[in-house]
């Protein structure tokens, strides 16, 4: 966990969301504190530290701190290359951003020889007219121009220039942007050079239409002649034609013409020239961002020029499928975010049943992953989160066979670390169900393999699982073992609201067992914690159980001065049955020290906000888990109505204790009639 209480990805996520909406301080805030615990108990070659470092250098960078940019930069540059490998879009984007540091600083030499990798790069992925390439392109040019190189730097922009007129066409503010990088470099030769600025300018524009012309003119003189009775002849001279517009990035007459030459070829049998076409299709659907259409080709491409001895096309077909299948992959990856984010964000605003679909959707998409280990991997993970909603609307069966499922998948991959995420996830919903000695197997499983990964983060919380287990069980002793290796765990991964969180469990530990002072004792660290970090419910529930501690040993006064602070942290966090509960056990304090009509209006006030929780429960098994609340509020309140001699207010509460009870009875049958059984919810003592 990071300082704000998050996941270093979740921190990483908002920082990044922010950073787009040119929320500079909080992105900061978010990349550098989810960049410290991604580095800490990740590593620094793990996707979340990459991605910090990469966004973390991008916002330094639009503040104006390029140094320290630069070596952000430079991190992400270094960890992308090991992991992902030098020719990866990611590690490309990344070399760009670097380079782009270095040219504001004036460190132009290096700049040029990073641009000129990215445009190296980015040319054999994505081919030479893609937009990344030609802003690198354009980049590069530029740099060229800073070092005085200013012959190779027209060379880069005419390029440049001639591709985004034909990607783009002239009015595109890209070719303009290139168009007048390249007027700049040609005006300084002819001031160096004396040459004619117009006469160069012309030069770079008309470059890419002679070209093309003479493609037009070789296809249209083609076009003219008479079919040839010799159909593979014209099987031939219609692959020639494809391979051509291919070679002059016009690729889809390129298509056009190799579907032509491919289905004569086919109808004559020859398996050499087939094989040469189809590969070439391959090329032209890769050109075109048909990757589904590219990978068909090219692996029917790859089987024939394999069959027929092809060593050299083998390989061309090896390299254009390996990328396609870089950039399938990426596509697909993408959906399947998009759809779990969708998913996610219906749950966070309630609409749980409908992010099934979604998250259905996304599973869908992750088969089609063209690697195998990347397809199980983020299979599995969407598993866990379809698993995840199943188990919050109490389809437990489904939760268990999607959790299972996969765990199944991330182990066959050997990721470790979401394997044991999935298995503490899996623990959990068996404590939910009361099976605790199951919980207790896959919490343990899940404990031995973040501590395999050196992940303290998830190292702690699987003890805090365990202990909490193990106080289900009533076994004590084994609690406090459990939460006190917790706490030594969040200490060293520098979690504080997890180190605060073991705290409060131990400190409920030791006032089972009556050691009030140690339970004071860490109520009062946990207390500190959650001040820091302005952790509203935290303070709360800090103060609850030293006000709990202080009733038992009867020092009431101190009590209720805990309570009432209590109670104004549950308001300020905008937890309603946090209120209920501390005006309840208010209420009893009152009780304990005789003061009965003390007691009333805080049992009034306790029973009223429980009736607006009431009335926004939409679930049957969100009521039943409130049942017990209801029934200690109406209970007192009868007691104390009699007490005070009040028995016509007495028997009403009553009656509305009944007719509570009989709607509990309706919740609890129609549960029983369903497949899943009620869910818990611990209760504030």
């Amino acid at each position: 966990m990071t300082q704000l209480g998050m996941t270093p990805k979740e921190a990483v996520d908002i920082g990044t969301t922010l950073l787009k909406q040119g929320k500079l301080q909080e992105a900061e805030l978010c990349l550098r504190a989810g960049y410290e615990a991604s580095h800490e108990s990740l590593g620094a070659l793990h996707n979340t530290t990459i991605i910090a470092g990469n966004n973390l250098g991008a916002l330094l960078a639009r503040k104006g701190k390029q140094a320290e940019a630069e070596a952000f930069f430079r991190e992400a540059v270094d960890a992308s290359r090991k992991v992902f490998g030098p020719r990866d879009p990611d590690t490309l984007m990344k070399i760009a951003s670097l380079a782009g540091s270095l040219q504001k600083q004036g460190k132009a030499a290096e700049s040029a020889r990073l641009f000129k990798e990215a445009v190296d790069g980015r040319r054999e992925i994505f081919g030479a007219q893609h937009p990344s390439t030609l802003m690198s392109m354009n980049n590069l040019g530029r740099v060229l121009e800073d070092q005085g190189r200013l012959i190779e730097a027209k060379e880069v922009l005419r390029e440049t220039v001639s591709g985004c007129m034909e990607a783009f066409g002239k009015d595109h503010p890209g070719t303009q942007a290139s168009t007048e990088s390249l007027n700049s470099v040609v005006k300084k030769l002819a001031e160096t050079q004396q040459c004619s600025a117009s006469e160069a300018t012309a030069r770079s524009q008309t470059a890419a239409k002679d070209e093309a012309d003479e493609l037009q003119a070789a296809i249209a003189l083609s076009l003219q002649l008479e079919p040839s009775s010799d159909r593979q002849s014209e099987g031939v001279r219609f692959g020639q034609l494809g391979e051509a517009c291919l070679n002059h990035g016009q690729p889809e007459r390129a298509v056009e013409h190799l579907t032509k030459s491919l289905a004569i070829h086919r109808e004559c049998g020859n398996r050499v020239l087939e094989g040469d076409v189809v590969g070439n299709l391959g090329a032209a659907c890769l050109q075109l961002g048909q990757h589904e259409h590219a990978i068909e080709h090219l692996t029917q491409a790859l089987a024939i020029h394999s069959e027929v001895g092809n060593l050299l096309a083998e390989g061309v077909d090896r390299d254009n499928l390996a990328k396609a299948e870089v950039s399938f992959d990426k596509l697909v990856m993408a959906e399947v975010q998009r759809l779990s984010d969708a998913g996610r964000l219906k749950e966070d605003q309630g609409d749980v049943m409908g992010s099934i679909p979604l998250f259905k959707q996304s599973l869908e998409n992750a088969a089609r992953i063209r690697k195998v280990a990347l397809a199980k991997h983020v299979e599995g993970v969407v598993e866990g989160d379809l698993a995840t909603v199943y188990k919050n609307i109490g389809e437990y069966e489904l939760a268990i066979k999607h959790f299972t499922r996969g765990i199944s998948l991330v182990r066959d991959v050997g990721h470790k670390e979401n394997e044991g995420v999935l298995l503490g996830n899996l623990g959990n919903l068996y404590g939910l169900i009361g099976q605790h000695e199951r919980a207790i197997q896959h919490f343990t499983q899940a404990l031995a393999l973040h501590r395999m990964c050196e992940d303290l983060v998830n190292e702690g919380k699987q003890l805090v699982n365990l202990g909490a287990t193990y106080t289900h069980l009533k076994s004590h002793d084994l609690a406090i073992k459990h939460l006190t290796q917790a706490l030594e765990t969040t200490r060293k991964a520098g979690n504080r609201l997890g180190e605060a969180a073991c705290l409060g469990n131990l400190a409920n530990e030791y006032h089972i067992k009556e050691d009030y002072d140690s339970a004071i004792d860490y109520h009062t660290q946990a207390r500190s914690i959650f001040s820091e970090h302005d952790n509203f419910h935290g303070v709360a529930c800090a103060m609850i159980g030293l006000a709990d501690c202080f009733t038992k040993l009867r020092q009431h006064k101190r009590a209720l001065e805990h309570y009432k602070e209590a109670l104004a942290m549950f308001k300020k966090a905008g937890d309603q049955q946090g209120v209920a509960t501390t005006l309840m056990n208010t209420a009893l304090v009152f009780g304990d020290m005789g003061d009965i009509p003390g007691s009333l209006p805080f049992l009034q006030q306790s029973a009223a906000v429980l009736d607006t929780i009431w009335a926004a429960l939409a679930t049957d098994d969100r009521r039943v888990s409130y049942g017990d609340n209801f029934s200690q509020v109406g209970g007192a309140l009868q007691l104390v109505h009699t007490a005070l001699g009040q028995p016509e207010v007495a028997l009403e509460e009553a009656e509305r204790a009944r007719s509570r009870s009989f709607e509990l009875l309706l919740a609890q049958q129609r549960l029983a009639r369903g497949s899943a059984p009620a869910g818990e919810m611990a209760l504030l003592r």
